[in-house]
């Protein structure tokens, strides 16, 4: 852990070298941290976005899908992702290693959405239901194409 204290500022700076998913050796730096401990969770943070490695939960890998996806969409277009993402997705994924979800997790989550009710007692829209599963394998086809995951379990 590099978290230094700078004079001038007055705040925690975090500067280290690490290896990017492609085994490339890079630098990087962030300034104004108020405490150390900020500083090197910000760095230990950091490392773990660049590992290319699919056994960190479907919520750590997550924020390398929004980091990955939202610059080149509209900011609209990211509101809808990111409201069924977290709503419908990750609460039942968060925890899971992506390398551990099979097919069956998936038909499992399929068949409680498909028995969700809303107060006046009617299911979610087939287009909805849709919607949702259309982003899970979004983020699934990502994760195999850029992150070496070996298959889509959707």
């Amino acid at each position: 852990m590099a978290a230094y204290y700078n004079q001038k500022t007055k705040k925690w700076d975090a500067n280290f070298s690490y290896r990017d998913y492609e085994n490339n050796s890079k630098k990087k730096m962030k300034r104004g941290f108020q405490t150390k401990e900020e500083a090197e969770a910000w760095e230990t943070e950091y490392k773990e976005l660049c590992k290319k490695d699919m056994s960190k939960t479907f919520g750590k890998f997550y924020k390398n899908y929004e980091s990955d996806i939202r610059p080149r969409v509209k900011d609209s277009t990211w509101k809808s992702k990111e409201y069924v993402i977290k709503h419908k997705i990750l609460p039942y994924y968060q925890d899971k290693p992506m390398n551990s979800i099979k097919p069956l997790d998936i038909l499992k989550r399929q068949n409680e959405l498909l028995e969700m009710r809303n107060k006046k007692g009617s299911g979610l829209s087939g287009k909805y239901l849709k919607t949702i599963q259309s982003q899970l394998s979004a983020i699934f086809n990502h994760a195999v194409r850029y992150y070496d995951l070996n298959s889509n379990p959707v």
